[in-house]
């Protein structure tokens, strides 16, 4: 529920691009990048849908 208050009091919009630009900036892997990406995504809005 935290990690739901953080992103949405950073700005949903800016937050997610801002987490790919990290993302991207400290992976070389695409294949990585989109993992994490993709598994924040999912625990975000599970624990959305929880609320």
């Amino acid at each position: 529920k935290q990690m739901v208050e953080q992103i949405n009091e950073y700005g949903y919009d800016n937050f997610w691009e801002d987490y790919k630009k990290y993302l991207m900036a400290g992976w070389s892997s695409d294949e990585s990048v989109i993992e994490y990406f993709t598994d924040a995504t999912i625990s975000y809005f599970k624990i959305k849908a929880r609320s």
